[in-house]
């Protein structure tokens, strides 16, 4: 096996972890929809388009989630352009942009506000 590789039972444990850690978002996100919601609208009036930091890297140790709001223009080129590049394909005003932190990934996930009302 070369230095690059991963063991397969390490992937496979990255997997279920991810999976977990997916699971706990979209909870989160259902059951706290109309705050999320609140806070994304009153932070696009105020600084602008941005996304919704979703954060549980700390989820095991300290079982909390922050949520926070980031301008577009504060983050990494590279996510502001990941978030660019969704807004023209959505091209709906609807869609609220969440950038989700686990302790196995970083991942931009999109939701229709009308889906969430």
């Amino acid at each position: 096996m070369s230095e690059t590789e991963i063991p397969i039972e390490n992937t496979l444990e990255i997997d279920i972890k991810i999976e977990k850690y997916r699971s706990i978002i979209i909870q989160f996100i259902n059951k706290n929809k109309n705050d999320l919601i609140n806070i994304y609208m009153n932070h696009l009036s105020q600084d602008g388009y941005g996304v919704l930091i979703i954060n549980i890297i700390d989820i095991e140790t300290k079982q909390n989630i922050d949520v926070g709001y980031i301008p577009l223009d504060m983050l990494s080129l590279e996510l502001c352009e990941k978030v660019n590049e969704r807004k023209l394909q959505n091209d709906n005003e609807n869609i609220i942009y969440f950038l989700t932190i686990t302790p196995v990934e970083e991942k931009i996930i999109e939701i229709d506000i009308r889906n969430l009302m």
